[in-house]
């Protein structure tokens, strides 16, 4: 039976849910695809790209190159984003292609990090799961590189205590203002909110480590 497809990937699948994490916090995005998952998730499933601007790129991994995983014209393509954008960190964003090749993401982020001296984040998603699992895997890569540079002294802790909301993205939520509206009604004590994927910063994400109160 050519041509049947047992599993059908989401409407929208898990790389888009690692996007819209990290969409606003100024690195540099890419999706490890040839070309098509990067044109649903700009197109489609992120609202933000009509108002606002990110650097998020498609990795065109060329038929032998996604085949043959060579990561090194990954790297090198890379390289040409990072010199025409002042990036703070670097994300690579699976999809099925580098999931059927069995791409070694915890490799790629160290050949990332030795070349380019930015954070590196490889988010392995696989374009079969739902967007909250794409969001879960980003979190959990932001928070391990939080913790793992989390200063001993404490010295990076804030000054006023604050609480962080988790899984608030326009994937999830109604109007462009829901952050807003979140961080109104949460902060009633007078502490200060900082929403994890809308109208936050990667300096937020770095000091989630801290946060007082967590929402989810």
């Amino acid at each position: 039976m050519k041509g049947l497809y047992r599993y059908l990937s989401p409407f929208t699948p898990d790389q888009s849910g690692a996007v819209s994490v990290l969409f606003e916090l100024g690195g540099i995005i890419v999706i490890c695809d040839a070309g098509g998952c990067a044109g649903n998730v700009c197109g489609f499933d992120e609202p933000r790209f009509f108002s606002e601007k990110s650097a998020v790129f498609s990795a065109c991994l060329r038929d032998m190159d996604a085949i043959m995983g060579r990561d090194d014209r990954l790297v090198a393509k890379i390289g040409d984003a990072v010199s025409s954008y002042d990036a703070k960190f670097i994300a690579v964003i699976g999809t099925p292609v580098p999931s059927v090749i069995g791409t070694d993401y915890h490799a790629l982020r160290r050949m990332i990090e030795k070349k380019f001296s930015l954070p590196a984040f490889c988010i392995n998603t696989n374009g079969m799961e739902n967007y909250d699992a794409g969001e879960e895997k980003a979190y959990a890569e932001l928070i391990r590189y939080a913790e793992e540079h989390e200063a001993a002294d404490g010295s990076g802790r804030p000054e006023k205590p604050f609480a962080g909301v988790w899984g608030a993205t326009p994937l999830d939520l109604a109007a462009p203002d829901s952050a807003q509206l979140l961080r109104s009604r949460l902060s009633s004590d007078g502490m200060r909110v900082v929403t994890y994927g809308m109208d936050s910063t990667f300096e937020d994400m770095l000091n989630c480590v801290y946060a007082a109160r967590n929402y989810v």
